[in-house]
């Protein structure tokens, strides 16, 4: 877990324990990485935050100003803003996606360009596991000036200047050595975790009724090679690590991720006003896909500040209880990441519980 407070970016707390590798008795040390999942969106969101502060682009803008082909299949109307809040339907693109076409941009804004909506765009939430991070990706390639996709962004413009590196999109070769292997959890674990858990109930009976034709396991599986439902885990593919999706494959230790925030806000890459923007959500509701009801808002989950009355966190989760969760108010940023994929919900109740302990010390020395 790392926490920071910024202006000054001090480190509050770094811990870590248990196995990298537990079969080879390879045990989690300080610069040990793994991967973050969905808690990698935040910096795709925040990456969007400083395009928008600097005035390359805006929330309500269509897509189609900067990318007029984008606007084939009924999408000619869809906002930056409704991507983000994956209300765009595209949970999967109408044609196959490969590793080697992964890494084709012009390929990508092809399918992404003949892809119709699975449902009318802007009219429902439904979470986009994993196509997020390329619809992001061609978004950025279009307004920023230098025509950088979102990995050579975030490396030129937020790593670059980070005190502590180690969060990647796209991980170099030589790094792989130090990326705890990620373990499944068994089918006993994850049936247990599902029949004890009542917020799972109604996403059951949606895939059980429609023999599994259901959004979040068609979503959950394109494409295949990123699949969290698959029976391997491909996230211990060295090949799979070194794609750059920022749905999915941020890969770091909690201090780097937490190193990302404290960075831009060190170095004012979001502007006050629009910091002030997405620290508030901008509508609560259900998910179609995970039936989950959230506050959400510009790329962002929030929830109530355990200390200040009407004022939000800041949060991330991901696939296996990974979460960040940035206090916008006192500056503060708490990351709890794992390699053990869990889907018990009080997992991650731990991590706010741990981050609000934090944030009231932390708020006690301002």
């Amino acid at each position: 877990m790392g926490v920071r407070r910024a202006a000054i970016a001090v480190v509050i707390v770094d811990l870590w324990g248990g196995y990298a590798e537990r079969a080879a008795f390879r045990e989690w040390d300080r610069d040990t990485m793994t991967v973050a999942f969905s808690s990698s969106k935040a910096v795709g969101a925040l990456i969007i935050a400083i395009l928008v502060s600097r005035g390359q682009l805006q929330y309500e803008d269509k897509i189609v100003k900067y990318w007029p082909e984008f606007g084939a299949q009924n999408k000619e109307n869809m906002t930056v803003q409704w991507i983000l809040e994956h209300k765009a339907g595209l949970i999967t693109f109408d044609d196959k996606l490969t590793i080697e076409q992964a890494r084709d941009h012009q390929y990508i804004s092809r399918i992404i360009e003949k892809t119709k909506p699975k449902w009318p765009a802007g009219t429902e939430v439904g979470y986009h596991a994993l196509t997020f991070g390329w619809l992001l990706d061609q978004i950025v390639r279009r307004v920023d000036p230098l025509k950088r996709g979102i990995g050579q962004f975030y490396r030129e413009e937020i790593q670059k200047y980070m005190d502590d590196k180690d969060f990647y999109l796209g991980l170099p070769r030589d790094k792989h050595h130090r990326v705890a292997r990620i373990v499944q959890a068994t089918t006993f674990e994850f049936v247990y975790d599902m029949v004890t858990n009542l917020q799972y109930y109604p996403l059951i009976w949606n895939c059980l009724f429609s023999f599994f034709h259901c959004d979040i396991y068609n979503g959950g599986k394109y494409p295949l090679w990123l699949s969290f439902l698959n029976d391997e885990m491909p996230y211990n593919n060295p090949a799979v690590r070194e794609v750059e999706n920022v749905a999915v494959l941020g890969i770091g230790t909690a201090r780097g991720l937490a190193n990302v925030v404290s960075t831009i806000w060190k170095k004012n890459l979001i502007s006050e006003k629009i910091w002030k923007r997405i620290s508030k959500p901008m509508e609560y509701g259900q998910d179609r896909i995970t039936y989950f009801n959230l506050y959400r808002g510009h790329g962002f989950f929030y929830r109530s500040h355990p200390i200040s009355r009407n004022e939000f966190l800041i949060i991330h989760p991901g696939h296996g209880n990974q979460n960040l969760i940035i206090d916008p108010f006192n500056k503060v940023v708490a990351v709890m990441i794992r390699n053990a994929i869990m889907w018990r919900q009080n997992a991650l109740s731990e991590s706010f519980d741990l981050a609000n302990d934090i944030i009231k010390i932390a708020n006690r020395s301002i």
